[in-house]
């Protein structure tokens, strides 16, 4: 440093180094809070960048080592940065990310919703939402994000926290099988259990009565063991034909409805089952108005349903009793089909179980065993039409079942 040589030199020299030591001193705070991450030193062989690790070094190295995407995004959505595992994640190098669109990369299904996600962070520091990522190869990854804003010398950024959510969606998918098969093998051993039960006796009844027409001449004798054989086969066919019918009827989500009157289908099915109830004393009483209810069904299944509630109600009904058949429109666009017999009645606690599969109220005041299918498929049938089956029962009173149809307005009458 050369000697200087008035005094006004050395009052402008020393100006200058108080000047130099302040911008020194001031490199030093900013150094110590973190706001620098280089400095760029001029030496004899050029400038030299030089790195710091400062105090948000773990902060940095945590980011990119974490195992869940970080993005930092503006508020239009173009993307700033993003963590080596977003980049792996979505299988982009990270040039194919930086600069570009956020909402390019989900679902197009979702691209509408991302912007609703994001623009929300204007008013929220922070959001949480599903989204489907889109892979590089087009496949559709499932994330849970989490966005908070934070704010860069007064620039309001958006910060996404991207967890893959795969291995998660693998666990409740194989929790969900697993339920299936639970169910599946709780229906199968309920199968086994009430079919060993229901069809042994009439087969131990078969077998016997076949052991005595071998070993009789009386005729009389021969013919009342033949109805008998008869009578037991048609209960293992009929309990058969139940066992097909209510496998197809689960294999069935939706049906093709037709526009039918509800007045024809009560009374074809209450003339099927008028001998039934003959044998009985039993009198079915159907209150039908002139009327044509129209209604959406498929007529089968439907009349099925109504034959189905008739023999309960004739199975459960005393010798000599009545049963009444009725229906009405509501006023919420449905009709209501109620058939009602006076009997015994079902207890409180058994009256919530009637509609399950293969449960039987009470056999003992049955007239004819059952394989408790019967209300089940009932049930079935009327959620197949969009409707909906309840039961109501008072003891030694009367039990009712209802049922609610959609009505149909306004329609033609096709059967």
């Amino acid at each position: 440093m050369s000697i200087p040589n008035t005094y006004q030199q050395l009052l402008d020299e020393n100006a200058a180094l108080q000047a130099r030591l302040k911008e020194t001193e001031a490199t030093l705070e900013a150094i110590r809070r973190g706001e620098v991450d280089a400095l760029v030193v001029s030496t004899e062989h050029g400038r030299q960048v030089y790195t710091l690790e400062g105090a948000d070094q773990p902060y940095r190295l945590l980011i990119e080592e974490m195992q869940q995407g970080a993005v930092t995004i503006a508020p239009s959505g173009i993307i700033l940065y993003t963590n080596h595992f977003f980049c792996e994640f979505l299988g982009y190098a990270p040039t194919e990310l930086i600069a570009h669109c956020i909402e390019d990369y989900v679902a197009p299904s979702e691209q509408l919703r991302l912007r609703q996600f994001l623009a929300g962070l204007a008013t929220q520091t922070s959001l949480a939402e599903e989204f489907a990522f889109r892979h590089h190869n087009e496949l559709m990854l499932p994330t849970y994000v989490l966005g908070n804003t934070i704010l860069i010398e007064q620039t309001r950024l958006i910060y996404l926290v991207v967890i893959d959510l795969r291995q998660r969606k693998l666990l409740e998918q194989q929790t969900v099988e697993l339920e299936v098969e639970k169910q599946r093998a709780k229906l199968l051993t309920d199968v086994m259990r009430n079919l060993s039960h229901d069809l042994r006796t009439p087969l131990a009844t078969i077998i016997t009565s076949l052991y005595i027409v071998q070993r009789t001449a009386d005729e009389q004798r021969r013919h009342e063991k033949f109805a008998e054989i008869e009578e037991q086969v048609f209960h293992l066919s009929h309990a058969l034909e139940q066992l097909q019918h209510m496998v197809r009827l689960d294999s069935l989500n939706e049906l093709t409805l037709q526009v039918g009157s509800l007045n024809d289908l009560i009374l074809r099915a209450v003339d099927d089952r008028q001998r039934d109830a003959a044998q009985q004393a039993i009198e079915i009483v159907a209150a039908i108005t002139p009327d044509r209810l129209r209604v959406h069904f498929d007529a089968e299944l439907i009349r099925e349903a109504i034959n189905e509630l008739l023999l309960n109600a004739i199975r459960f009904s005393p010798v000599g009793g009545a049963i009444h058949v009725c229906y009405e429109c509501l006023s919420d666009g449905h009709c209501l089909l109620e058939v009602t017999n006076a009997g015994a009645g079902i207890p409180a606690e058994r009256l919530r179980h009637i509609f399950e599969r293969f449960y039987k109220a009470d056999e003992a005041r049955s007239q004819h065993p059952s394989l408790g299918l019967g209300l089940s498929m009932v049930k079935r049938i009327i959620e197949l039409h969009h409707g909906h089956i309840d039961a109501q029962s008072t003891p030694n009173g009367l039990t009712r079942f209802r049922i609610t149809l959609p009505l149909a307005v306004n329609s033609p009458v096709t059967a």
